[in-house]
């Protein structure tokens, strides 16, 4: 039932007795909104490069986003999620030229159903959101110098693709959506670590990446009426592998080169630099949840990747931050 909202076990389990780390006890993660209310997020993404021990990259973006309920009924919502369109955010070039179109491309406003609970379940409007962001990209290539047009259009194919499909939108593109409506529809130990295998979604198709994750919970913040509990991932690195090196299959086989030996040679290199491959990913997500409002406060996630080569190193830390704006 809908009305049974967001941690209601959890919070007179709390108020009775103290069973946090003594009992079975589990919380339900149930969306109790309203048609008409708005609730507004600062988004920020930082990302942090290193090679061989040297700093190469450190990016910091943010924009502001709204989530506004359009429709509530005893069995769906009905959300609309509006952003600033920060695509091109990393390139100063193609931000002046988003500029330069206006207000029309400025803000990508995404509709979307969650079930009863607001567990996700899926864009509406994928084929509008897909259709401006390929007229977006045209307009760009259009007001291109004619020498970078090429290279400009191979840089964008990836891109394009994934704005072609629902499945490309939702889970590559609006990673914030999932973050954010992740617990909604789940029950959790309140006592326990809860251990699983997960599956990810593979950015090149075929099958998903395999991952080892645990879920665990904080105590409650009686003080800011706020539960958090954390979500640690860690895929598995030969999934991972094999997905970089059929992505680099991929590029490599579009590229042009001199000869057939020049391909077979190059072809070769790259799988004997793979074998030699050492990979490590984590990432460390953390949620926290209104007990009133049943809406998030803050979603953190965070993403360490660490890859070693024979005479190369480097490391990657993306995190992203989503955090109610008052």
């Amino acid at each position: 039932m809908k009305h049974l909202y967001l941690f209601t076990t959890l919070f007179f389990t709390f108020i009775s007795c103290q069973l946090f780390a003594q009992s079975d006890s589990t919380v339900s993660f149930v969306a109790y909104w309203h048609k008409g209310e708005t609730q507004k997020y600062k988004v920020i993404k930082k990302k942090l490069t290193h090679r061989n021990g040297k700093e190469t990259q450190n990016e910091v973006s943010s924009y502001l986003t709204s989530f506004t309920v359009l429709d509530s009924t005893a069995t769906s919502y009905l959300v609309e999620y509006k952003y600033e369109n920060t695509l091109f955010n990393s390139s100063p070039e193609l931000t002046q030229q988003m500029v330069s179109l206006g207000d029309k491309y400025r803000y990508l406003t995404v509709k979307y159903k969650t079930d009863e609970f607001g567990a996700f379940q899926g864009i509406e409007n994928w084929k509008e959101v897909g259709t401006m962001m390929n007229d977006i990209f045209a307009l760009v290539i259009k007001n291109t110098e004619n020498s970078k047009k090429l290279d400009l259009e191979k840089a964008l194919k990836p891109i394009k693709e994934m704005y072609a499909s629902k499945e490309g939108i939702e889970r590559l593109v609006f990673k914030e959506l999932q973050s954010f409506h992740s617990p909604y529809g789940g029950a959790f130990s309140l006592a326990d670590t809860i251990r699983y295998e997960d599956l990810l979604p593979n950015l090149v198709g075929g099958d998903p990446i395999k991952a080892n994750a645990s879920l665990y919970f904080n105590p409650i913040d009686y003080e800011t009426g706020t539960c958090t509990f954390i979500n640690e991932l860690n895929p598995d690195p030969e999934d991972i592998r094999k997905m970089i090196t059929d992505m680099t299959s991929k590029i490599m086989s579009a590229t042009n080169f001199g000869s057939a030996a020049e391909k077979k040679q190059k072809m070769a290199e790259m799988r004997k630099a793979f074998a030699d491959m050492k990979m490590d990913i984590k990432d460390y997500s953390t949620y926290t949840y209104d007990l009133e409002s049943t809406w998030p406060t803050l979603v953190t996630t965070k993403r360490t990747t660490v890859m070693e080569l024979p005479g190369d190193s480097g490391n990657v830390t993306e995190e992203t931050i989503i955090e109610r704006v008052y």
